[in-house]
């Protein structure tokens, strides 16, 4: 579970970066270079991701249940990720209705197929 999380802080870590210090982010690709904080960018993303898979890997040798889910939750779950991908395909299409009325539809679509999986899961991981 340990690489699990800290695979997950090393990837939202990097990826909040311009979200909570712009400022440091342009000083540092005005000081060093574009292609250098590419590459910082790709590698730390690269490392956390690969936690993140080698944690869930080990977190499925030896589950730990927070509840059973009954069976009508898979088929919830299946509805709940393809209004997802409508949602995703919506963010990548420009100047349509779902973006206007909802901003940023990627965003939306992430938290419902995180909620899908979630429900439909049981598991920690």
């Amino acid at each position: 579970m340990l690489y699990l999380v800290v695979g997950l802080l090393l990837f939202f870590s990097i990826h909040s970066v311009r979200i909570v210090a712009d400022g440091w982010r342009s000083q540092f690709i005005e000081d060093k270079g574009i292609l250098v904080w590419r590459g910082i960018y790709t590698v730390v993303s690269l490392v956390g991701l690969g936690l993140i898979i080698y944690g869930f890997g080990l977190s499925r040798a030896d589950p730990v249940f927070l509840w059973n889910p009954p069976v009508w939750t898979r088929m919830a779950a299946i509805t709940l990720t393809l209004f997802a991908f409508f949602l995703f395909a919506a963010a990548n299409i420009p100047h349509n209705h779902i973006k206007a009325k909802l901003g940023h539809p990627m965003f939306a679509g992430t938290k419902i197929w995180a909620l899908a999986h979630l429900i439909a899961n049981g598991r920690l991981a």
